[in-house]
């Protein structure tokens, strides 16, 4: 439903699916829930890793934008 407002209101919108956000933030589109905080936690240099482990995965869809950002930019 976000998606679809910010689509109607012509806001641009970015999807990703687990996968891809497993594998650019870990290096493997399977990556555990535990190994999604810690990579998320060392990213951040977050003395522990995020709980719950729906925070680390929204945590984890930021640092995913931005590094597909920062490598669109740097292909360019």
């Amino acid at each position: 439903m976000i998606l679809l407002a910010a689509s109607v209101r012509g806001i641009a919108t970015i999807s990703y699916s687990a996968t891809q956000v497993k594998k650019l933030i870990t290096g493997s589109g399977r990556a555990s829930k535990e190994q999604i905080q810690l990579t998320v936690a060392q990213e951040m240099g977050l003395a522990t890793p995020p709980e719950p482990p729906d925070v680390a995965d929204a945590l984890a869809v930021g640092l995913c934008h931005y590094y597909a950002t920062l490598r669109n930019r740097e292909d360019q």
